[in-house]
């Protein structure tokens, strides 16, 4: 249920900002063979495949949208944003074998666990991840994000669901990768 507003969020922005259609069917080739099939975001340009052929994308692909470039640069770095809606989940969620994101920008991990408890969540740290308590009502707190951009807007995106007043200090950090994130967001959010 707290994902969907983040997921409308994405929907927006991509129907702001390239229009409809919003979702991409994949066919993938799974265990033992199997066919079955992936929806997602789009983040190509409409008809990237225009000529009916799959085509890889390549670094710096003029068929990847601005938005789509956001996508696909935040694949293993959701931990911030999976630990904030594993706080709504009943049962929470557990993350582990992300050992990588100590060395990021920022100790992700660290930040995220510090941040989240700063929100009221109950949150056990491990070396390789987190364990987040669900059916956490968050609170309004000051977020230190460490100069990371995810973890400003994953908890600028937490914020949302907080009762009370959030500051996220050094908010400029996001344009290192989304420098219309505050705008975009601005603009669909009804307060």
């Amino acid at each position: 249920m707290v994902a969907l507003p983040m997921m409308i969020i994405s929907a927006l922005v991509i129907l702001l900002s390239t229009g409809t259609p919003l979702i991409y069917r994949q066919e993938r080739v799974g265990y033992r063979g199997q066919t079955f099939t992936v929806l997602k975001f789009r983040s190509m340009a409409k008809n990237a495949e225009s000529d009916g052929s799959a085509c890889w994308a390549a670094i710096n692909d003029a068929r990847v949208t601005r938005f789509g470039r956001f996508i696909r640069r935040t694949r293993i770095d959701e931990l911030p944003q999976l630990a904030v809606v594993g706080s709504q989940l009943r049962g929470g969620i557990e993350i582990r074998d992300a050992k990588e994101l100590r060395v990021k920008e920022s100790d992700r991990i660290s930040a995220t666990a510090e941040n989240l408890r700063a929100m009221g969540a109950e949150v056990e740290e491990f070396e390789d991840g987190l364990r987040v308590a669900g059916s956490t009502k968050l609170r309004g707190a000051k977020i230190n994000p460490r100069g990371d951009h995810r973890i400003a807007m994953a908890f600028t995106v937490a914020a949302l669901l907080a009762e009370g007043e959030t500051e996220i200090e050094q908010s400029d950090c996001v344009a290192v990768s989304f420098p219309e994130f505050f705008g975009l967001l601005e603009s669909v959010v009804e307060r």
